[in-house]
């Protein structure tokens, strides 16, 4: 198309694909930068979440976080995601939220979703069960992550409507370069940001 396109993707090889201080950091500036200049803007998403730790606890992470949740929030230029594989926890938001004014949403059929990975959460979900019945318990947690992982495919998130569709590894070009001639008259003003009203937003430091 010939045409600039501002590209942001995780790298499960480094940390797992987790946003720590300085990816937030990145992210929120580059996200700034595509928003400044409407320059479309395409996530390729394969998260884990936000990276845990002492350091990054005590170094800011939730307030390093929000900037990059900002950032996407009020983002009005066309936005694409492709979903190749985790969006986990939190860090999966600015990767791509439907609330975040998101445009396209794709999934590949490897995705996989979730606030957490499913074996500590049906852990959460199911302890008092597996404490009264602790003879049982590997069966009831079994039996929980099973229906975890099967409502969290991603035929089942496209039937929620969270995704537009769900396409093949090689049909991502094609898809991205229609999505990208259908957004190109995308009107930023008609996007409805709450923030909009107010002077400016808040934006954490």
């Amino acid at each position: 198309m010939g045409e600039t396109v501002g590209i942001i993707a995780n790298q499960p090889k480094v940390k797992a694909g987790c946003f720590d201080i300085d990816s937030s950091d990145k992210f929120a500036r580059f996200t700034d930068i595509l928003d400044c200049y409407n320059i479309p803007m395409i996530t390729l998403t394969d998260t884990s979440g936000f990276l845990p730790g002492k350091a990054q606890e005590h170094g800011g992470i939730i307030r390093h976080g929000a900037k990059a949740l900002e950032a996407a929030y009020r983002a009005t230029v066309p936005k694409i995601q492709v979903v190749l594989r985790k969006q986990i926890g939190g860090a999966g938001m600015p990767m791509g939220w439907n609330l975040f004014n998101l445009d396209m949403n794709l999934y590949w059929p490897t995705l996989e979703y979730g606030l957490m990975d499913p074996k500590p959460a049906c852990q959460f979900i199911v302890r008092r069960e597996m404490e009264r019945d602790p003879e049982h318990a590997d069966e009831i947690l079994g039996t929980a992550m099973e229906e975890f992982v099967n409502a969290r495919t991603p035929y089942a998130m496209a039937g929620h409507l969270w995704a537009d569709d769900i396409i093949e590894p090689c049909e991502t070009r094609m898809y991205l370069i229609r999505a990208l001639e259908m957004l190109r008259s995308k009107n930023p003003e008609l996007v409805q940001i709450p923030e909009r009203k107010k002077k400016h937003a808040v934006s954490p430091r």
